[in-house]
């Protein structure tokens, strides 16, 4: 049984830790170099919670002084107060900088704030078409609502546990926690991050910690002290030296496991520190304030903004995190409010204003708004079904725009964004199979080391042997358009991810590969091969004009008048046009790839650089009608305006062999 001094009200090694914590991923979300695993932070602050937590419920189970009622108004005191008016204040200044699409966003996540389940929302805003994990001010509450449905679970499961079975109890929840979040993380990666059930383990970590007999940890003291100095090497160095970018993967549990020694140890902190202390003290204020500044600035910049905008972003952070640490934060939780009817309605009418008010802001919108949140819309071609996500290709009607279509596209969102180019354009029809991040290619699959494990490239090399299986079974199609950016079979870093290839070509369960364009080269010859073998004519198309900067925002930006601070230094026109040399130079491998295929095989490549760009400057508006509905995409419009100017359908069926 742990005794009561082991969970004092504060201990100044554990606001070190919290200091730490708090730098490491202020640091890390300020993009300044040197802490490529900052957000390591939040894996500390998770094993810090359940040891302060639990310490707490388990003594008051232990002296028969436990309410249900009190644990629960003191965790509110604590965590609502800071938060709702940290999202309140983030509501109220998103009116002159979020574009519609992030309002919209906003309000999701406002919602899941208050209702302690915006690690939920912000799992679902995820998915491969959803805005920019940067964007998002409210990205940071996922890990607070995290840690409020433990809270909600751990007294119940400790108050009904016998005594002698919660530390049992306890551990074999951490292991059963562990287990499922590797086995997701294989399967469903976002899932296994944003879930209690596959992060419980880290909680559990600082649970178990604090549920183990004083008795044995004083019996432990001389090997933990010797493994002290280990566990700080360890929280110093992983976050600056990952093992590879997985998480939470073996960087977690070094850091978790060096985390819950060092609470073991209950180190003397030396009067140096103090600053450090003082930061502890103010760490979550600090956690909450950051994001919020650094994302408005993202919102704000249409490229990573300039380091002097995010050292201020740092600054403010501090100042500000500091005033609502001693301004809401401290005084509301000595506020001597009992448990009650009181309470309760001070915590609903706390929720409604924390609504309400940004909300008004976020919900509103004019015409030119709703217009303008159409343009950003995912371009998924004719229906969200037809961005397929099971292993085998399914034609389906919604997907054609007539029956026995002559015409199919066939690819990943590079696909998706070419039908309304074409639906009802096209002599003979057109229809789709596609399936978002899935390259055409007969034998060659993607792998990132965030959404599309082992086991989705395996789906993806079955899923585009199944097109060619339907294709067998289809003789009135005769041309396939296959269309791709290709990017990321190419190279071993791109839009923020680590890729790899799975290469299907030999029998067996395939080779894991380093991208490469021979790879990549050679698959796709042998794709528009054996479409040949099936008496269909050919034709690729290359992706659009892009750079690294999202010209569809620079237009809703300007068009709204919202706060944006350096298009011109984005390489932008002041029409949002884009740089022609620094699209060519962006996508120069995929562009002398295709190149080289079309060589080999003989198949046409439809490059839009040639429809789209003039005197150095490619177009990302036609007709009056913005293009892009990101950096990459086509709007869905957009495609439209550029298929009716353009008569993409019948040029491709012409050129295709």
């Amino acid at each position: 049984m742990v005794a009561a001094k082991q969970t004092p009200a504060l201990r100044a090694d554990i606001q070190l830790l919290r200091a730490w914590a708090v730098l490491l991923v202020v640091w890390h979300h300020a993009q300044l170099g040197g802490m490529p695993a900052g957000f390591l932070g939040v894996d500390i602050f998770f094993v810090i919670s359940g040891y302060l937590i639990t310490g707490m419920i388990q003594q008051g189970l232990t002296q028969g002084t436990f309410s249900f009622a009190v644990f629960y108004l003191r965790r509110a005191k604590r965590l609502l107060p800071a938060a709702y008016a940290t999202a309140l204040l983030t509501g109220l200044a998103s009116a002159w900088v979020l574009e519609p699409a992030e309002r919209t966003d906003l309000w999701a996540q406002l919602l899941g704030a208050v209702s302690f389940s915006a690690n939920g929302v912000l799992w679902r805003q995820a998915g491969y078409f959803d805005g920019a994990a940067e964007l998002k001010p409210l990205l940071h509450m996922w890990s607070l609502s995290l840690e409020e449905q433990y809270y909600m679970v751990l007294p119940g499961l400790l108050w009904a546990c016998p005594p002698a079975w919660r530390r049992a109890g306890v551990l074999l929840g951490v292991v059963a926690s562990a287990g499922l979040c590797a086995w997701m993380m294989q399967r469903w990666p976002s899932a296994a991050f944003y879930g209690l059930p596959t992060r419980a383990w880290e909680l559990g970590l600082g649970s178990l910690v604090a549920l183990w007999p004083a008795s044995a940890v004083q019996r432990w003291q001389p090997p933990l002290q010797h493994g002290r100095w280990l566990a700080v090497a360890v929280l110093v160095g992983v976050p600056m030296h990952p093992l590879g970018q997985t998480h939470p993967g073996w960087n977690a549990v070094l850091v978790t496991l060096a985390t819950a020694l060092l609470l073991m140890t209950r180190f003397n902190v030396a009067r140096v520190w103090t600053p450090g202390v003082r930061l502890g003290d103010a760490s979550y204020a600090v956690y909450l304030v950051h994001w919020p500044l650094l994302a408005l600035l993202n919102n704000a910049s249409l490229q990573t903004p300039d380091a002097h905008w995010r050292w201020a972003a740092i600054g403010m952070s501090g100042v500000l995190g500091w005033a609502l640490h001693r301004g809401i934060e401290q005084p509301l939780r000595r506020w001597p409010l009992a448990p009650g009817r009181a309470a309760l309605g001070w915590a609903l009418g706390a929720s409604a204003l924390t609504l309400a008010v940004p909300g008004w802001v976020l919900l509103r919108s004019s015409d030119a708004e709703s217009a303008l949140a159409t343009l950003r819309a995912p371009n998924v071609g004719f229906a969200a079904v037809c961005d397929q996500d099971r292993a085998l290709y399914r034609p389906l009607p919604a997907c054609q725009d007539q029956p026995q279509a002559r015409t199919l596209v066939w690819g990943d969102s590079f696909g998706m964004h070419l039908i309304p180019a074409l639906a009802g354009m096209t002599p003979g029809g057109v229809a789709q199979a596609t399936r978002s991040t899935c390259s055409p290619l007969l034998d060659l699959a993607p792998m990132d080391d965030r959404d599309h494990p082992l086991s989705w490239a395996r789906d993806c090399l079955a899923f585009n042997r199944s097109v060619l299986d339907a294709l067998a079974q289809a003789p009135h199609i005769d041309v396939v358009v296959l269309s791709s950016p290709f990017m990321h079979l190419l190279a071993t870093h791109d839009l923020g991810r680590r890729w790899q290839v799975l290469d299907g070509h030999q029998p067996g369960p395939g080779e894991v590969r380093t991208p490469s364009a021979a790879h990549v080269q050679a698959a796709l010859v042998r794709t528009v091969a054996r479409l040949r073998q099936l008496g269909k004519r050919v034709v690729i198309v290359a992706p659009p004009p892009w750079t690294q900067v999202d010209s569809s925002r620079c237009q809703v930006r300007q068009q709204l008048g919202l706060w944006t601070l350096d298009a011109a230094a984005a390489g932008l026109g002041p029409d949002c046009s884009l740089s022609e040399a620094d699209s060519r130079r962006q996508q120069a491998p995929v562009l002398d790839m295709l190149a080289q295929v079309a060589q080999a095989a003989q198949v046409p490549v439809f490059d839009f650089h040639a429809r789209l760009c003039r005197d150095g400057r490619c177009a990302t508006a036609l007709a009056g009608q913005g293009l892009y509905r990101d950096a990459r995409h086509f709007s869905y419009a957009g495609a439209k305006t550029l298929g009716q100017l353009e008569g993409l359908g019948q040029q491709w069926r012409a050129v295709a062999r």
